[in-house]
């Protein structure tokens, strides 16, 4: 009998398998790919933003900005690095730079999002060196990164990013900030003709929002915001009518939490045409319920805490076709990075199976103490796509990362080996450098070496090297300044920055 049962155990842990394997083809490829805070994202308030479009091309948009209080110590740009198929970077285009006079001389990207399989739009602040516009707007690139147009949409001040925008199918929705009348929402076309526009007294600051199939409009208000502090006493999540902007109803969530982790909030429809809050754990907030669910009059359905059933700090969930959800985030020690499928039946919520993901062991002279995952997409090719982060502590080097597995979170790399390519690092001496400098590349495979200047300009193409190092001498008419040096090999990348004084 005992034999039996353990036969029917297994036939049934298969079944199940193959009914989640449904929901994703698994896929042969894994990849991680890592982008270093020195050279890429700088600012710890707003995470990278990703994109992918049916191709399966990734586009990755940095923030390059140096920003504190209610503006900018010095203006910033951003940046957009292109990643093909196979988590390789192929393209990267820098926008707005230092000059005051130059196209916008300070930048601070809101969010990316690919429109079709030929153009991505960029969502920013920006702030320009020539007209004087100083607001929200979209910048459209084709898929070479090349900018196709710019469109300044609304005149708004910018204290710690709280303004949004939200793409829908003809157009935009931005929440913004209205001086002494509160909530600012306005719905535009694609070509920044006003639909409507209108303000909700008693929420002071746009965080997120959500455009359902319904044609209604979930909007996120901070309430309370003090600036001294990041921090805002509640959260207000106000349903409208995409239609004309009428409000319908409105509900507040009464936590003090930071605007950081507010501006992370997560919106996803349900299907009786309300709605579910997933609030970002960070570690202030493992305690506290990071899940509301609202039906389409404004009822609490519930609220849950995924740390009550098992340890998980949800960072971002996905719907999926049988009602249940891939969570992804940390577990609370913060050292590892988690995979959960989890349902909202009961009380607190079920997770039906988990993961964890080591993705750093160790590394001298630091022990990773955080890693996680906070954002999670589907591929075309049904494989599952990861963002994360990994650091040392707060004041150390950070890692951002993007990872590839298949449809069950399978890596197919070990988790007992450091991933870092700690020993492919690109080196230049002497740097800074007056007249010639060498290039030292990780290894002596083949490599092609391109020189950018800080605008995404080509340089210098030394085109395919086979060798340890390349010495590079400016020409007469390359001007004193930081140059970014790019090395791409059969199967890896590899980036430097090095300085040049005449």
């Amino acid at each position: 009998m005992k034999k039996y049962i353990i036969i029917l155990v297994y036939i049934f842990a298969f079944l199940a398998k193959t009914c989640l394997a449904n929901e994703f083809a698994a896929h042969d490829k894994y990849w991680i790919t890592f982008f270093n805070s020195i050279l890429y994202h700088k600012d710890d308030k707003l995470s990278p933003n990703v994109a992918i479009n049916s191709k399966g091309e990734i586009f990755v948009l940095f923030s390059k900005n140096y920003w504190y209080g209610g503006g900018f110590t010095n203006p910033g740009y951003i940046q957009v690095v292109k990643m093909d198929k196979n988590g390789r970077i192929v393209g990267e285009k820098y926008i707005g730079t230092y000059r005051p006079d130059s196209f916008y001389y300070c930048m601070l990207p809101m969010g990316i999002t690919a429109k079709d399989s030929t153009t991505i739009e960029v969502f920013t602040f920006m702030k320009s060196g020539t007209t004087g516009f100083e607001g929200i707007g979209v910048i459209r690139l084709d898929t070479d990164l090349r900018v196709l147009e710019t469109l300044p949409l609304m005149r708004t001040s910018i204290v710690y990013s709280l303004n949004y925008i939200e793409p829908t199918p003809d157009g935009y929705i931005i929440s913004a900030h209205s001086t002494y009348r509160g909530l600012l929402v306005r719905r535009v076309d694609r070509s920044g003709r006003i639909i409507w526009s209108h303000t909700y007294s008693g929420y002071g600051w746009g965080l997120k929002s959500l455009f359902t199939p319904d044609s209604s409009i979930f909007v996120i208000g901070a309430v309370g915001v003090d600036l001294d502090y990041a921090s805002c006493d509640s959260i207000a999540i106000v349903k409208l009518d995409g239609r004309d902007g009428t409000p319908k109803w409105i509900r507040h969530i009464p936590q003090r939490i930071s605007t950081c982790t507010a501006k992370h909030t997560q919106l996803i429809p349900t299907q009786d045409g309300g709605v579910m809050i997933v609030l970002e754990g960070c570690y202030s907030l493992r305690y506290s319920y990071l899940v509301y669910i609202y039906d389409s009059l404004g009822n609490l359905v519930k609220r849950q805490n995924y740390r009550e059933c098992g340890d998980i700090i949800v960072k971002y969930m996905m719907p999926l076709p049988d009602s249940t959800f891939l969570a992804v985030g940390t577990d609370t020690s913060l050292d590892t990075a988690v995979l959960a499928k989890i349902d909202t039946a009961g009380y607190w919520g079920r997770i039906i199976w988990l993961k964890k993901y080591s993705i750093t062991r160790h590394y001298s002279p630091f022990r990773f103490y955080y890693e996680t995952f906070y954002q999670l997409f589907r591929a075309p090719d049904n494989g599952l796509i990861f963002t994360g982060k990994v650091s040392a502590s707060e004041f150390y080097n950070k890692y951002f990362f993007i990872m590839k597995t298949d449809s069950l979170g399978e890596t197919g790399i070990s988790e007992q080996v450091s991933l870092f390519p700690q020993k492919r690092e690109l080196t230049a001496h002497p740097n800074p450098f007056n007249r010639v400098c060498r290039i030292t590349l990780p290894d002596d495979d083949s490599w092609r070496v391109k020189v950018f200047d800080l605008s995404g300009r080509l340089v210098h193409d030394f085109g395919e090297i086979s060798g340890k190092s390349v010495l590079w001498s400016p020409s007469e008419d390359v001007k004193s300044g930081v140059y970014v040096v790019v090395a791409e090999g059969k199967r890896a990348y590899t980036r430097g920055k090095v300085i040049y004084i005449k």
